[in-house]
């Protein structure tokens, strides 16, 4: 090979290698911003932060008397097998108190009977109910995510693998009933006016309505939906997205984008009309989300 030609091996070598450089050097930066840019939310609403240092808080539920209830998957940043905890937050002082320990994964949570029934999102693990500081063990189910009651009382759960199923539970035996197996990633379900099923997939990027034992695409356009709950409204949506994730409202008609820049937001519970708390799990904290009183 002449000179010549070595020379502009090297030069093609040489660009190339300041382009990738230059590509690196910009995806770090659009990462870094997604990372630490603020939420923002839409024009007449508002956020405020109302707890920190909640290290991947997953879930909440609200009891009937009052006391706010949370799950946190690890005790630390970096999950561990075996360091969930159920806890109870107190907001206006920042602290919160253990009631179970030693969880695996926990990620659904509903009030029934007196207690919270927990769902662990872990091989073999069980569906568990605590009560007045007892913790009993339900059922078997694989990666269990969310977890409702019908007005009949039965309970639905979603099971977060591959050809995952959606299960009807009579608590009163706890039988299990297959109403539906195909999920990718099943994650939220909630029950909304006249009984109506919602579901969503995190591999999927739709909502939708559960009838007749189909899946019925309802609104689109979603990123990683991960958790729904249902007003007479409408649904609260959060997308599960590491840097990126929104929390948007349907209607009943059309998406709604209310917040976006959530880190991992999980969950998401009514506070009031027009009022919302959202577990933020990527940052730790509990935040509240409110439209802007006129």
């Amino acid at each position: 090979m002449t000179g010549a030609g070595c020379l502009s091996k090297l030069l093609i070598l040489k660009v190339v290698s300041s382009v990738m450089a230059a590509a690196f050097f910009c995806a770090a930066i659009v990462l870094a911003w997604l990372r630490f840019s603020p939420v923002t939310v839409a024009d007449g609403w508002q956020y405020e932060v109302l707890q920190e240092n909640l290290h991947r808080i997953t879930s909440l539920a609200r009891m009937p008397d009052g006391r706010l209830l949370a799950t946190l998957s690890a005790k630390q940043r970096a999950s561990q097998p075996g360091s969930g905890q159920l806890i109870q937050l107190d907001t206006m002082n920042g602290r919160y108190e253990v009631l179970v320990d030693k969880l695996y994964k926990p990620d659904g949570l509903m009030p029934y009977s007196g207690g919270v029934v927990v769902t662990q999102e872990y091989t073999d693990q069980p569906v568990l109910w605590w009560r007045d500081g007892q913790v009993t063990p339900i059922v078997m189910l694989v990666k269990p995510e969310s977890i409702v009651a019908t007005a009949s009382g039965r309970w639905l759960i979603v099971e977060d693998a591959m050809h995952g199923r959606l299960i009807e539970i009579d608590p009163r035996d706890y039988r299990e009933t297959v109403l539906y197996q195909g999920f990718e990633a099943g994650e939220g379900i909630c029950i909304g006016k006249n009984q109506r099923v919602f579901v969503v997939d995190n591999k999927r990027r739709d909502l939708f309505e559960f009838a007749d034992g189909k899946m019925n695409a309802i609104a689109g356009g979603l990123n990683g939906p991960g958790f729904l709950r249902c007003t007479d409204k409408g649904i609260w949506i959060t997308e599960d997205v590491t840097n990126n994730g929104r929390l948007l409202f349907y209607d009943y008609q059309q998406l709604h984008v209310v917040a976006r820049h959530l880190h991992s937001p999980p969950s998401v519970l009514e506070n009031g009309e027009d009022d919302v708390l959202v577990a933020e799990q990527g940052r730790s904290r509990l935040l509240r989300i409110s439209r802007k009183k006129i």
